[in-house]
């Protein structure tokens, strides 16, 4: 874990920036909110969501490692180098067991050779943000009144496509027809 990736303002914890225990800490009560209310929805909700190939999102994510290095045992201590915060990372690859001496398989004038780590490219269908395999819960759960799975759109702009617009507006429609409606008069009364 890289301290820059969790503070990158280099701010102190009470000046608002983060530490590795609070961001922690963080993440344990928000997988514990996440667990709690996974399964929770109002009896008439409607949903819709990107379940298109053209716009792939990482259902998991893949790093493509230096041909040369066959073993990647202990990958996790390996220390980074070099980030090109684009989706390639320069690693050097250590002997644990050996001291902290350099492997020697790579090795150059007595330091080891750079080993690169390369982020694949997304390939599953989604909307660029959400994999159609976590959306698709909304789907399998049966507690929708009725889902759209649509294609033909990117995450953080889905509400500039015609069909999102379209099934938004028929899913406000039903909802709003599901209402118990009262007079203002006998509110007044």
């Amino acid at each position: 874990m890289r301290k820059e990736w969790i503070n990158p303002s280099g701010l102190p914890p009470d000046k608002g920036g983060g530490s590795f225990k609070r961001t922690s800490d963080y993440l344990d009560k928000a997988q514990f909110l996440h667990n709690k209310i996974v399964n929770t929805f109002h009896p008439n909700s409607y949903a819709h969501y990107g379940a298109d190939a053209k716009h792939a999102s990482y259902g998991e994510v893949v790093w493509e490692i230096s041909d040369y290095c066959a073993d990647t045992t202990g990958w996790q201590e390996w220390p980074i180098v070099y980030d090109t915060r684009q989706g390639r990372l320069e690693v050097a690859r250590w002997e644990k067991n050996q001291s902290n001496m350099p492997f020697s398989k790579g090795m150059t004038f007595g330091k080891p050779a750079s080993i690169y780590a390369t982020l694949q490219s997304a390939t599953a269908p989604g909307d660029q943000t959400v994999p159609v395999r976590s959306a698709d819960h909304q789907l399998r759960s049966g507690k929708f009144k009725g889902v759209f799975r649509q294609t033909g759109y990117e995450h953080q702009s889905s509400y500039e496509d015609k069909d999102v617009i379209a099934s938004t507006l028929y899913c406000i429609v039903r909802i709003a027809q599901q209402a118990k409606w009262v007079c203002v008069k006998e509110l007044l009364a």
